[in-house]
């Protein structure tokens, strides 16, 4: 007897899932590219958008139960923002500055809206500016598509630029409410996201809380021997500053569940309720 299968349309393409599949997964085994991160409903990175009505689901916790038509992004409408300034911080990393509403209720997700006739229409990236300051955005080049990549690059002062201003919270304000903002912190990031070291230590800076280290991972594993050994290193050293009961560990990044970290921390006697996900 056959499985029920239904279609559910991905930003365009259409994959058959199994009826009562968990749609993360489901989505992973036929090889889409889907970021996640915790697994647990927790840090968000899988969250996707019915094209129906633009409700908002996580994919880690969704069984399929009927067809879907999702999106990745969710539709915006974008402000023009005048470019004041382009620095290249290295080969891979970009920062535009610019001008345009400023103010301390926006979020730090931003949403770049390409004019017409790029192959993809919208490009999300974040703030790393302070509250109320002119708005900085940080582009990084391996997660940009050539084209993309050749567009931001060729930007100038006074260029236009469409972009969504996400009013959710920005990072500092989700450690006050992850209760962490008065404790030692210690930083991960992926590979990918060591140029917000700036960025985070900044939002340290504003709070109680205690920067115990930055750290950048060399890789997409964990579990690689580089990895491993600078971790190992760090943990040790801000176990015996600040005590493995008071270390709260957040990681910026997506991909690597809490079960591969589970193991490593419990060598140094840090429980899994100490680490956080923070996309």
């Amino acid at each position: 007897m056959s499985c029920k299968s239904h279609i559910v349309k991905l930003d365009g393409l259409a994959y058959h899932l199994n009826d009562g599949d968990n749609l993360l997964s489901a989505l992973l085994a036929q090889s889409v590219s889907l970021a996640h991160g915790c697994r647990a409903g927790v840090c968000g990175a899988c969250r996707l958008y019915s094209l129906g009505d633009n409700a908002p689901l996580l994919s880690c916790q969704t069984t399929l139960k009927n067809s879907l038509s999702l999106s990745r992004r969710f539709p915006v409408r974008g402000d023009n923002f005048d470019v004041l300034e382009k620095s290249q911080l290295d080969d891979h990393n970009l920062v535009l500055t610019l001008l345009g509403p400023s103010d301390d209720s926006f979020g730090d997700r931003l949403t770049v809206l390409l004019p017409e006739g790029n192959a993809e229409a919208e490009q999300e990236c974040m703030a790393i500016n302070r509250p109320g300051e002119k708005i900085q955005i940080l582009l990084q080049k391996n997660l940009l598509s050539f084209e993309k990549w050749t567009y931001f690059t060729r930007l100038k002062p006074k260029n236009l630029l469409s972009i969504s201003v996400d009013r959710s919270q920005r990072k500092g304000r989700m450690l006050v409410d992850l209760s962490i903002s008065d404790m030692p912190v210690l930083l991960i990031a992926s590979y990918e996201n060591h140029a917000f070291e700036r960025y985070w230590r900044d939002v340290l800076q504003q709070l109680p809380a205690e920067l115990a280290d930055f750290v950048a991972l060399s890789s997409k594993q964990l579990g690689c021997s580089q990895n491993l050994a600078k971790l190992t290193e760090v943990l040790q050293q801000a176990c015996q500053k600040f005590g493995a009961a008071k270390l709260q560990i957040v990681y910026h990044g997506s991909g690597i569940p809490a079960t591969d970290w589970e193991p490593l921390l419990r060598e140094h006697r840090i429980r899994l309720s100490q680490l956080h996900f923070v996309r």
